[in-house]
C-alpha cells in the first residue's frame, strides 16, 4: 500500500562505520545540487549539478584514492586525483559525467545525478568502506541545494504518539487540498501517529488507527495528517523521519512535496507501490 503523510523530513547524511587501515579521516558529502538551472556554472558554462566535500579534520586530508559513486555495486566508480583538503576546508566537485579529474581544474565525476533521487556515497581509498552516504536522496526542486545539518540540539516534533487524522479516498475529490496546510480533516478518522493495518495480527499493537476495513480490497492509498508547530522556524537547520512504512509513501510540508520512497511520480489518489518494502521495521530516511 502507499501511504501519504503530511509530516517533517529534511536532509541528514548517513554515517557508516569504516574499516580502512589508515586512520579515519572527516570527510564528508555536505551538499548537493542535483537539478542545477542558474546556480554555479562550470567552466564550459555549462549548468552541471555538483556535489561539496567537507573536510572536518583537523589535520590537512590528501582526497586522492577517495572514491565518489552512484551505484552501491559500483563504490570505485570515480576516483578523486591527489589533491590535499586544508582543515575545514570545501571542495566542489561538478557531477557532469565529463569525467575530469586534473588536480589542476576542476574536477568532474564520470556520472551525472538524477534529481529524482538516487544512491551517492563518498568512498574511502580501500574502495569498500563508505565514509558517507544518502541512500538514498529524494526528489530533488530546481535549483535548492540539499545537505548535511552539521551541528546543533535535536528536538522531537512528532512523537510516535502525536496525533494524527487518516482518510482512505474514494475518489480525487479531496485533490490537492487534503496536504494544503489549511483543510478541514474534522471528519477523519482520529488517533495517534501509528496508522495501518496487518492481516496476520503480528503488527496490531504498533496500530492506533486501524485502516484494514477501509483499505483491504478497496484502496491502496490513504491520506494521513499530522500536525506539528515549530514556535521559532529560523532556529530549525534541518528536519528528519524515522518512520516505519509498508510499502512506499510520498510527505508533504505545508503543501510541498519533501521525501518519497518507493511511490510513483504524481501519486494519484488510488496508487500502489512501486516496490515492497517488505517488513515494516525502523528505518532513517536519508534520501
Amino acid at each position: 500500500m502507499t501511504l501519504r503523510s503530511v509530516t517533517a523530513w529534511l536532509p541528514l547524511c548517513l554515517l557508516l562505520a569504516g574499516h580502512a587501515a589508515a586512520p579515519a579521516q572527516d570527510l564528508l558529502i555536505t551538499e548537493i545540487l542535483a537539478d542545477n538551472n542558474s546556480s554555479i556554472l562550470d567552466e564550459d558554462g555549462a549548468a552541471s549539478d555538483w556535489i561539496e566535500i567537507h573536510n572536518a579534520d583537523s589535520d590537512a586530508v590528501n582526497i586522492g584514492g577517495w572514491f565518489l559513486t552512484d551505484a552501491r555495486r559500483e563504490l570505485t566508480l570515480w576516483r578523486f586525483p591527489s589533491l590535499v583538503l586544508e582543515p575545514q576546508a570545501y571542495l566542489v566537485v561538478f557531477a557532469s559525467g565529463k569525467n575530469r579529474s586534473s588536480p589542476a581544474g576542476e574536477l568532474h565525476t564520470s556520472f551525472r545525478l538524477d534529481r529524482t533521487g538516487e544512491y551517492l556515497a563518498l568512498v574511502r581509498p580501500d574502495g569498500t568502506s563508505v565514509a558517507c552516504a544518502f541512500d538514498p536522496f529524494p526528489l530533488q526542486l530546481p535549483d535548492v541545494s540539499y545537505g548535511l545539518s552539521q551541528q546543533g540540539e535535536a528536538a522531537v516534533l512528532v512523537a510516535s504518539a502525536a496525533p494524527a487524522r487518516a482518510w482512505v479516498p474514494t475518489d480525487s475529490s479531496l485533490e490537492p487540498g487534503w496536504y494544503q496546510r489549511v483543510f478541514d480533516d474534522s471528519g477523519w478518522l482520529a488517533g495517534s501517529a501509528a496508522i495501518g493495518y496487518d492481516v496476520t495480527g503480528e503488527y496490531d499493537h504498533l496500530i492506533d488507527i486501524d485502516l484494514e476495513t477501509a483499505m483491504r480490497n478497496a484502496n491502496p492509498t490513504a491520506y494521513l495528517r499530522v500536525p506539528f508547530t515549530v514556535e521559532d522556524p529560523a532556529s530549525v537547520d534541518a528536519l528528519d523521519l524515522l518512520v516505519k512504512y509498508d510499502d512506499g509513501f510520498v510527505a508533504y510540508i505545508n503543501g510541498r512535496q519533501v521525501a518519497r520512497r518507493n511511490a510513483p511520480l504524481g501519486p494519484a489518489w488510488d496508487a500502489t507501490a512501486t516496490a515492497e518494502h517488505g517488513t515494516p521495521e525502523a528505518s532513517w530516511m536519508e534520501q
